[in-house]
């Protein structure tokens, strides 16, 4: 797992920990440091990989 694919990892769960539901991509990429629009082009690799 590459640095960014840990930092969301690390952003969903405390997120959703502390609203009860999984957050947006929006609440996801202000949290790890990332624009909105930048998310899927970090994610992509992730998707490759499983």
């Amino acid at each position: 797992m590459t640095d960014a694919q840990a930092r969301i990892v690390r952003a969903l769960r405390e997120l959703t920990d502390d609203v009860g539901y999984p957050p947006s991509i929006r609440e996801i990429a202000g949290a790890v440091g990332s624009s909105a629009s930048t998310s899927p082009t970090t994610c992509g690799p992730w998707n490759a990989t499983g």
